[in-house]
């Protein structure tokens, strides 16, 4: 094959698909498509404001971005290369053409660079434009928009988008060589990408490269630590390549024109050129089939190591040296100050990550005898029994650590989830050893660690082992050093740092780069942000608030100091690190990394935040309390793992760890309540976060519908929203397990949530009944009595009620407690007082609560459905009544129940009486809570709920396993509610609701449906006597006022319109919904639900023989939505 023939074949086609319509047609819907999403996430980011919004950021989105020009230009290379034979024999030219002396192979090969080039072409502008728009952005200060990171645009251009389509075009070629039917060529090839997307979402991330020859699914992209291609891509990417060339061989083999040569040996020599590339995919499956291998061989040696560990050898201080030579390797010159637990244990173990070589370990001149392998470092402890009860080994090693020793018994491991989980968002190394950056964290012990690498996130299976640390780090010049206890230093960079703990430590960190550092001084602290230089300019946007920064920052850390939980130490860094680093730990929680002494930011988060759209029209005298309040919002909306005030949080009570029972649930707690009682915004906002919120599948194009839902409702965050590591069915579990009882057990994810839903409960009456104060003042003494060793569940309670009295058994109660209160209300009584002596009316309003379970329960009384810190925690004890008193200066228009957990899931609204006389001048109005003896009164007839037996419904809502593309888009799974699903899989489903002034026991909910799709129906069924009986149907109140003056009213369901509604009446109970046994008798109802009341609504009066009567409801509508609550069945008189 000789170049110039290729190269004028190529020009040819390439001028001749720049004629084609189809050319233009796909490029401009590929260009089109991706500069939309593109600027539907600029705006996404600019927005939204907070750490979730990097989620959005397009700087370092090209592999999601890609999505769009790649697919939709692989697409367009079917309809343009599917009939080039044909189109030369429409043109009359393929005589012409094959009269040439032009090898088949040539004409293959320079038919697929021609339309290579004209696809790419398109891809190449949309890029350019979309720097250009970018760049101009982010130069004028414009409130959204940014460059793509550069390197990975490089690599997506060179690698994806050259290569895929390289490859895909000879594949269209070579089909059009077999089949002669145009029309199979485009199926065939249809069926091709359908299979290559099939995989992209399907198969595990470590195998994909295998077989996914369009491109590599890929995460964040990097200004830090900024890399072109790793070995395993550009061994990926050249088997593709290879494999393009093969398949460009066997088209020309096949290609229908004469030949210019042997087509067996065209065959043979393709054949052979794809069974290589073949064999380089191959090879890279092997090594992502070889990690995975490699964590599966080490989590069982340490697992196996685990069962048999009577004792842990106890590490009181770690001192010694540690020079980093970034990008090549760790030096560490240790010493190991350890203590004697037991002496009659014949070896030690300590996790130590393979990738490091213990060169030397001695105690004093003596060589210990070791064995260093799959991470786990076992030490030989018959001579230094001799030494007494404490002892110093010195340790030498060498290497880099490998990130894969991280998170061995992670729950989700984001290698075996397809391509497109969302779980790659947030981190996938759990360190960085670049030449640019360094992030050595805890997971991957690079420092020895006491005992085995598993279970060392969950405290009631693991004791903690507390120690001090004091290590000199050397890095290269004008790099800075963040860890836990480093050393305060003057201005500049230095090559030596000192990291020197004043409190004990569980696990140590260590950050190093070239970064631009700012620094103040707080009550005491020095508090230094550390951000790379090539993101510092972003953060100017706040340097004119820098005093009122200063000015918060001392009155948290000043908060602190008076509630006695004073930050521990002399440094706090806040450090950005790369979007490759998990943020998130491992064992069955999977929750946010917390590593002492240092909070992280994600270079996607704080560092590139665009803050500027709210900040457009703030008058000057107001331009420093808004950008703190912008800050403030950032971190509190940070639930991703991104939340400062969180990591903040995790240092306070750092230096001591629960054991024994219940521990997980107060390692859990306290810790949240010590982010609560720092929280400058008040104490109401908790922070829960789970990776479990990020494990979920989307699909290629998710973006899209991000994109059009939220240009149809005004809301961008779909694509955040959809991530909730809240469980539907966690109210079962609930219901029957006790906070103490929460652990990994079979469904990590579902123990989680009923951790976070009773732990957050437990949370809020602590803080209720203590208050800030001294919930402070507990954690702090908990803290002081226990640095550096753990405590026990009845060591808590000792605290607790030395703090307040009372305050233990509260917390006792909630730990221990299985059960759920479940809460009925009278209707509140509002009665007008005589006016006070400055002639303020007054109102006094009374309301009796029901328990009507075995358990006491808390809740609170407030005007609103938010609480804003109004009401005290109120205790309501099982199978009791309590009396609620207030008084209001206006009649209020709405009141509310507040349980902290309960079996009514929700708040409740209370039905408002006014009572006569208008005036009680000589009372006062009870306030408080008294005991009461209201119970509940009896229902009149018989009344069928939505979520009781006689309810029942039809559709293919039903079938838990079925999920709606819509569903697929938006990585939603299908979560029940006693059986009906809360999202709608089609059109016309039915769904469950909860709706406050719906009827009901303990929880209001109605069934949903909306009009269209398939009729699906639901059914009341009940058991009747025979005689003459009034049916009612109940209707919960559609509008709901607003929560303050001058808010707007707010509507509870869509509109309602006339139903469709037939009663059947049985002889006996055995009817089965969808069996052919016929009704004795049916009645046709006609029922406007858009007239109908709030309430109960008459159907009308039916003469019943006697047996199962069943009301049948439709989906079909004039209005917006269909609701079926209640209906009631009532004697005739």
């Amino acid at each position: 094959m000789s170049f110039d023939p290729t190269l004028a074949v190529a020009i040819a086609q390439m001028r001749s698909a720049r004629r084609s319509i189809r050319t233009w047609a796909f490029g401009m819907l590929a260009g089109g498509t991706t500069i939309a999403v593109s600027v539907f996430f600029a705006y996404a980011h600019g927005v939204l404001g907070s750490a979730n919004a990097g989620r959005f950021g397009p700087r370092f989105l090209i592999a999601e971005l890609g999505v769009y020009v790649l697919w939709l230009s692989l697409v367009g290379v079917v309809f343009i290369a599917f009939d080039l034979r044909h189109g030369d024999m429409r043109a009359r030219i393929a005589e012409a053409l094959d009269t040439r002396s032009v090898s088949n192979l040539t004409m293959i090969a320079g038919r697929t660079l021609g339309v290579v080039a004209a696809v790419a072409l398109p891809v190449l502008v949309t890029v350019a434009l979309l720097q250009v728009l970018g760049t101009v952005a982010r130069a004028t200060g414009f409130w959204m928009g940014d460059p793509i990171e550069p390197v990975s645009l490089a690599s997506f251009l060179l690698l994806d988008v050259l290569v895929a389509v390289f490859v895909w075009t000879a594949t269209v070629l070579l089909l059009s060589s077999v089949f002669g039917n145009r029309l199979a060529v485009v199926l065939v090839a249809a069926m091709l990408l359908a299979l290559q997307s099939w995989a992209v979402t399907t198969v595990p991330a470590y195998l994909l490269p295998a077989v996914s020859v369009v491109a590599n699914s890929g995460g964040w992209a990097s200004d830090i630590t900024a890399q072109f291609a790793d070995l395993d891509r550009v061994l990926q990417r050249s088997a593709v390549l290879v494999l393009g060339v093969g398949i460009c061989i066997l088209a020309a083999a096949l290609y229908p024109r004469p030949a210019g040569g042997s087509r067996f040996r065209l065959s043979v020599l393709g054949t052979v050129v794809a069974l290589v590339a073949v064999t380089g995919l191959a090879a890279v499956a092997l090594r992502g089939v070889g990690t995975i291998d490699k964590r599966d061989g080490w989590l069982a040696v340490h697992r196996a190591a685990a069962t048999t560990e009577t004792a842990w050898p106890d590490i009181e201080r770690i001192t010694g040296a540690a020079r980093i030579d970034p990008g090549e390797q760790l030096n560490l010159d240790i010493a190991l100050h350890l203590r004697v637990k037991e002496a009659e244990t014949p070896s030690w173990t300590f996790s130590f990550n393979p990738g490091l070589r213990v060169t030397a370990l001695r105690h004093g001149e003596k060589a210990i005898p070791f064995v260093h392998e799959s991470g786990l470092l076992t030490i030989e402890t018959g001579r230094l029994m001799e030494a007494g009860p404490t002892f110093v080994l010195s340790m030498q090693a060498q290497g880099v650590p490998d990130p894969d020793f991280g998170y061995l018994d992670s729950a989700a491991d984001w290698r075996r989830r397809p391509g497109t989980n969302l779980l790659k968002f947030l981190g996938t190394e759990a360190s960085v050893f670049h030449r640019n950056y360094v992030a050595l964290t805890p997971a991957v012990h690079w420092l020895p660690a006491s005992g085995s690498n598993v279970d060392r996130e969950d405290p009631s299976k693991r004791l903690a082992d507390f120690f001090h640390l004091d290590l000199a780090v050397e890095v290269p010049a004008g790099w800075w050093v963040a860890g836990p206890g480093r050393q305060p230093q003057g201005e500049g960079a230095s090559r030596l740092h000192r990291l020197r703990t004043d409190s004990p430590i569980q696990e140590a960190a260590l950050f190093a780069s070239d970064f631009e550092r700012i620094a103040v001084n707080v009550q005491g602290i020095e508090l230094e942000l550390l951000v790379t230089p090539k993101h510092m300019p972003n953060l100017d946007y706040f340097a004119e608030a820098g005093d009122e920064i200063t000015k918060q920052l001392t009155d948290i850390f000043a908060k602190l100091d008076g509630t006695d939980l004073a930050y521990p130490e002399r440094v706090l860094s806040l450090v950005e690190v790369p979007s490759s680093l998990r943020t998130y730990r491992g064992g069955w929680r999977m929750d946010a990394v917390r590593t002492p002494g240092v909070v992280l930011l994600r270079e996607e988060g704080l560092p590139t935040f665009r803050p500027g759209y709210y900040g457009r029209e703030v008058p000057a005298d107001r331009r420093q309390d808004f950008l703190v309040s912008r800050l403030h919002i950032y971190f509190l909306n940070a639930w991703n793992s991104g939340n400062a005030y969180q990591g903040l949080a995790g240092n306070l009570i750092a230096s001591t760890s629960p054991v024994g029972t219940g521990a997980v649930a107060l390692d859990a707690v306290t810790r949240d309540l010590a982010y609560r009682v720092l929280n400058p915004w008040g104490p109401e906002s908790s922070v829960w976060f789970s990776a479990y919120s990020y494990d979920t599948d989307a699909v290629l194009g998710s973006s899209a519908w991000d994109m059009i839902a939220g240009l149809a409702t005004g809301h961008f965050g779909s694509m955040l929203g959809r991530t909730s590591w809240w469980r539907g069915d966690m109210w079962e579990e609930a219901a029957r397990t006790s906070l103490a009882q929460a652990g990994g057990g079979q469904d990590p994810h579902l123990e989680f949530s009923l951790l976070s839903l009773k732990g957050n409960a437990l949370e809020d009456i602590v803080l209720g009944v203590a208050g800030v104060q001294k919930t402070g003042a507990l954690l702090g003494e908990l803290r002081r009595r226990y640095e550096g060793r753990p405590f026990s569940k009845d060591d808590f309670l000792i605290v607790a009620n030395e703090t307040m009295a009372d305050l233990s058994g509260i917390i006792d109660e909630a730990l221990h407690e299985p059960a759920l209160p479940g809460f009925l209300a009278s209707p509140a009584t509002v009665v007008r007082l005589a006016d006070d002596d400055t002639g303020r009316s007054r109102y006094h309003v009374t309301v009796h609560v029901y328990n009507g379970e075995p358990v006491a329960g808390w809740l609170r009384f407030a005007q609103y459905d938010m609480i804003w810190g109004e009401g005290e925690p109120i205790r309501v004890p099982g199978e009791s009544s309590t009396e609620i008193g207030r008084v209001y200066d206006a009649p209020p228009d709405q009141l509310w129940l507040h349980p902290y957990l309960s079996l009514n899931r929700r708040e409740i609204r209370l039905d408002l009486v006014n009572s006569a006389p208008p005036a009680l001048p000589d009372e006062d109005g009870f306030v408080g809570t008294r005991p009461s003896t209201w119970r509940p009164p009896a229902v009149e007839g018989i009344v069928v709920d939505d979520l009781e037996p006689g309810f029942t419904w039809e559709g293919a809502s039903t079938r838990t396993a079925r999920r709606s593309l819509v569903d697929q888009y938006l990585g939603w799974t299908e979560t029940l509610d006693h059986g009906l699903p809360v999202r709608a899989s089609e059109a016309g489903a039915w769904v469950r609701r909860n709706v406050p002034s719906a009827w009901g026991s303990y929880r209001r909910t109605v069934a949903m449906a909306s009009p269209g799709g398939t009729d699906y129906r639901v059914f009341f069924t009940a058991e009747l006597d025979d005689g003459s009986w009034h049916l009612d149907y109940y209707l919960p109140e559609r509008r709901i006022p607003g929560r303050w003056e001058g808010d707007t009213e707010r509507l509870m369901y869509p509109r309602l319109g006339t139903m469709e509604m037939k009663l059947s009446a049985f002889e006996n109970a055995d009817y089965a919904t969808g069996s052919s046994r016929r009704p004795v008798r049916e009645w046709s109802i006609d029922f406007d639900a858009g007239l109908g009341e709030t309430g109960w609504n008459k159907l009308g009066q039916f003469d019943h023989p006697g047996g199962e009567i069943r009301l049948e409801i439709s989906n079909r509508t004039s209005g917006d939505a269909v609701v079926a609550d209640a209906v009631r069945w009532r004697r005739a008189e």
